[in-house]
């Protein structure tokens, strides 16, 4: 449903409705355009039976080169297709919605044709301070890191993370329970974790050696903890025999457990305070996470809630760090399991400082619209006017936290995933997806991961699809740099020299031939423009202002793709930008002379 939302969303962008008339072949269509005239046909099949279908206008001809978007079973994200004809198939059960620019027939073959090596550049336009949230946010998180996993040929990525301006980091899938009560509180039982049949106030029970290490790594290193308290999947060298406590005892031992770590690590060497943020859990509801019910998990996070706000409350505390299929049906206006989640806390009078969740996925759009679902969800509006709070304001100023977040790997083959992990369509489709938190309620975001476990630069595809390739950086003796950590950087300039968000077309329309653009400005009058190209197409354009162009300005541009790592400037001229496919460019556009 939340792919077929977006399908929705793009025909809502072509408001003047046409007349459509079809035979009796099952389909629903709906036809409409916009003012400059790019005719769009939304097409459903809700039939079990396949069917093609060709569309005819009045008085005018489809241009080639039209885009088909299609939404069905056969892939987890909408797939895009170049139509040379205006005919298509179209499956069972399958949303289809076509796009063109349609145009009257030249009055005869003797007209002129503007040279094929013209080419129009696109005309973005930049608006004023962006009027919701005019701050640009850093969204500059990392999980895991600085300190690899024990299998890694690199050690430490401190060095690495500091240059592309990593700001905090969260723990998870160190994959040996360092900074987990899994690892920390162990009562030396038979099973592991042991949480049972032991005083968790005696220091004798706690092993801080390996979570000590990684916590002061995070400092010496100048990265913000945000500390997770909750397990890992899994243990490389000890197998967990269950997913979290099972049973009151076990809860009540591991809530003591979790002040000790909180305690511990807040005050680190007589500090007054080392982190802000304290998230309870992560992967909810996942069974490698939580084994039990979703209830019984409820009851358990409210008490560990309660029991670690009343003794810090001047911590912002929260979770539970809802999975990416939860997410997706959140945006399709199926509050699911978030929704129980947040119904128990409101029965129980008990208010987060934030809520967290996940999203995995390759289509940016999916950002803005499950931040918008997410902060609908908690206000009781939109899709979610029918909410028992609704009109409350009891969820009002919960802060929104992607505290896990990167691109998905699902049905995609060697090829594509080597893409998208370790080349620079992978870097287009993370910095459209930061752009696109960047104009929504998105307070904090993670990226999954700083660095791979194990791998190096010259892995086979093969090799990519079996392995953990998730990371900014190779795991290879050298930690060496893949176009997406390149790309992180350019995201850290903004960030840390650009402080004012101004307007863009978002998501891309027309006006912005599918790029991803963020503006920015400083108190010194320049600006900041980071673009993704996530097609595969380069693309033309140039940014108009209020009163002023592109050559009105000194600028330096700056690239990432596979062939470049945006640490040096290219040349560049003229009135337009040229941005490749699957690229990310920055340019500065700074007074002349």
């Amino acid at each position: 449903p939340a792919l077929a939302f977006s399908l929705w969303a793009r025909m809502a962008a072509h408001p003047q409705r046409l007349n459509v008339s079809h035979g009796d072949d099952g389909l629903w269509v709906l036809a409409g355009q916009d003012d400059r005239g790019e005719v769009a046909l939304l097409i459903v099949n809700p039939t079990e039976t396949p069917t093609s279908w060709q569309a005819e206008f009045t008085h005018r001809d489809l241009v080639q080169g039209a885009t088909l978007y299609q939404v069905s079973d056969a892939a987890e994200e909408v797939q895009t297709f170049s139509l040379e004809t205006p005919a298509a198939e179209i499956g069972a059960y399958t949303v289809q919605l076509l796009a063109a620019a349609a145009v009257t027939p030249p009055p005869s073959a003797a007209a002129t044709a503007p040279p094929a090596s013209a080419v129009e550049a696109a005309v973005i336009p930049i608006g004023g301070v962006a009027p919701a949230d005019p701050a640009v946010k850093p969204l500059l998180g990392v999980i895991s890191g600085p300190i690899q996993p024990p299998d890694s040929p690199i050690r430490d990525l401190t060095a690495q993370l500091q240059d592309i301006g990593v700001a905090t980091i969260r723990n998870n899938d160190y994959f040996d329970d360092r900074l987990d009560v899994e690892g920390i509180f162990n009562c030396g039982g038979p099973t592991y974790p042991s949480w049972e049949g032991c005083d968790p106030q005696d220091e004798a029970n706690y092993h801080w050696g390996p979570s000590d290490e990684l916590f002061q790594s995070w400092l010496d290193g100048g990265f913000e903890p945000f500390l997770r308290l909750g397990g890992e999947v899994q243990n490389a060298a000890r197998h967990h025999d269950f997913k979290g406590p099972q049973n009151k005892a076990q809860e009540a031992n591991w809530i003591v457990a979790a002040h000790k770590v909180v305690d511990r690590y807040l005050h680190w060497n007589g500090a007054d305070r080392t982190f802000t943020y304290l998230d309870i859990w992560t992967e909810f509801p996942n069974k490698d996470f939580w084994d039990r019910s979703n209830a019984a998990f409820f009851r358990f996070w409210i008490q560990a809630f309660v029991s670690l706000k009343e003794d810090y409350p001047q911590l912002k505390i929260g979770g539970p760090g809802l999975i990416a299929g939860q997410t997706v049906q959140v945006a399709a206006g199926e509050g699911g399991v978030a929704q129980a989640f947040l119904a128990y806390l409101y029965e129980n009078g008990v208010k987060p400082d934030w809520l967290g969740w996940h999203l995995f996925y390759n289509d940016p759009q999916m950002w803005q619209q499950a931040a918008r679902a997410y902060r609908d969800l908690l206000d009781g509006t939109g899709m979610y006017a029918d909410v028992p709070w609704a009109g409350s304001g009891f969820f009002d100023d919960v802060e929104l936290i992607v505290d896990a977040y990167g691109v998905a790997k699902m049905k995609l083959g060697p090829e594509e995933r080597d893409q998208i992990y370790n080349h620079s369509r992978g870097a287009a489709l993370r910095t459209a997806s930061w752009i696109a938190m960047q104009y929504s309620d998105v307070e904090r975001a993670y990226l999954y991961r700083a660095g791979d476990p194990r791998s190096s630069p010259g892995d086979s595809p093969e090799a990519v699809y079996r392995g953990n390739y998730t990371g900014l950086f190779y795991g290879d003796e050298q930690g060496t740099y893949k176009p997406a950590a390149h790309a992180f950087r350019l995201w850290s300039q903004v960030a840390a020299g650009y402080p004012t968000l101004l307007t863009t077309p978002l998501p891309p329309d027309d006006r912005a031939a599918g790029l991803w653009l963020l503006a920015a400005r400083n108190d010194r009058g320049e600006i900041a423009l980071l673009v993704a190209n996530i097609t595969a197409n380069d693309v033309t354009w140039t940014p108009a202002f209020d009163g002023a162009a592109l050559a009105d300005y000194q600028v330096t541009l700056y690239q990432v793709d596979d062939a470049h790592n945006g640490r040096s400037p290219l040349p560049f001229s003229g009135e337009a930008v040229t941005t490749p496919a699957e690229s990310v460019q920055l340019l500065i556009l700074g007074p002349v002379g």
